[in-house]
């Protein structure tokens, strides 16, 4: 249908009754097949979309609007982020706002506003998209914290962390391992969490271990309790990168997840890359969680194409 597109009155009928669906995955299919058609007709579906009770919905049409690209958008984005309240929703709106405008002003909907009241009416869409060089100007990102370098725009996140033997070495110069960093630059980002965040750890060697079931509320006992769990982890084993990010994925209510590895998968039921980023697509189809990876000593394909799959950001450190 997205191949067909909007110019069709047939293919227009059939996801717009899709959109008015009672079943969300069903408003969820008819949000991806209009972003994948990129015609500029869909716009006013994926706008009525952005107040969808099911934040996979919403997060899928604000992200489809600046994928997309038309002026209509603009107005609408704005719009939602008066009612928005989860953190990467906002993030995602702005990002889209960058995308269509050129202008940066994160997630402060004032600021939108006033540069809508005072450019809107002469406004052209850029010819192409901007790609992202520098800070917002004004705009308040809500970022927290970061791990190691990447924002923590949001409060239901899942660290999954390599702890295999490789991760017992340590920087030039330095005393302290990788593994060593990667348990207080975690500890670090948890502590600089509200107190109504939720989280959760996966750690990997040959073996995958969380720390609880499901994502928990990072009370004073909670934190606590996560910190005598990642100090007792010790370098041992291989790399099981797709059955801890398996494990992420599959936790209720997650909608970012942060992946650190230092090589190559060499454990678990999946290890070639095009499996596992295939593996991690249908996974995240119905889940749309950001999978924001940082490689730790050389550039890694498969984390780079990994976070490309979620709308998440690669980093080498």
């Amino acid at each position: 249908l997205a191949e067909i597109g909007f110019s069709s009155p047939d293919v227009v009928r059939f996801v717009t009754d899709r959109m008015a669906s009672t079943d969300w995955l069903e408003r969820l299919s008819a949000v991806d097949c209009a972003v994948q058609s990129g015609d500029p007709g869909a716009t006013p579906l994926l706008a009525g979309r952005l107040k969808d009770p099911v934040w996979q919905v919403r997060i899928s049409a604000a992200h489809g609007l600046g994928v997309v690209r038309a002026k209509e958008s603009v107005p609408a984005l704005i719009s939602a982020l008066g009612s928005e309240e989860r953190l990467r929703i906002r993030k995602t709106i702005g990002e889209s706002l960058f995308r269509l405008t050129g202008e940066d002003f994160g997630d402060t909907r004032e600021l939108w506003e006033r540069w809508w009241r005072e450019h809107g009416d002469g406004f052209e869409l850029p010819a192409k998209a901007p790609e992202r060089k520098e800070a917002p100007r004004g705009g308040e990102r809500r970022t927290v914290a970061t791990f190691y370098g990447v924002p923590v725009d949001s409060d239901r996140v899942v660290f999954v962390l390599d702890v295999s033997s490789s991760m017992g070495r340590s920087g030039f110069g330095e005393e302290t391992s990788e593994l060593d960093r990667a348990v207080k630059e975690t500890l670090k980002v948890v502590k600089a969490l509200p107190p109504s965040a939720r989280a959760n750890v996966v750690v990997f060697e040959t073996e995958i271990r969380t720390w609880k079931r499901g994502l928990t509320t990072l009370g004073t006992s909670a934190r606590k309790a996560l910190e005598r769990f990642l100090s007792g982890q010790r370098p041992s084993g291989s790399t099981n990168l797709h059955d801890a990010l398996e494990t992420a994925l599959l936790m209720r209510d997650v909608e970012t997840i942060y992946l650190l590895s230092d090589g190559e998968p060499t454990a678990g039921r999946v290890t070639g890359d095009d499996e596992i980023v295939e593996a991690v697509r249908r996974l995240n189809r119905d889940t749309r969680a950001a999978v924001h990876c940082v490689s730790l000593g050389g550039d890694s394909r498969l984390l780079r194409r990994i976070a490309e799959a979620t709308m998440g950001t690669y980093v080498q450190r």
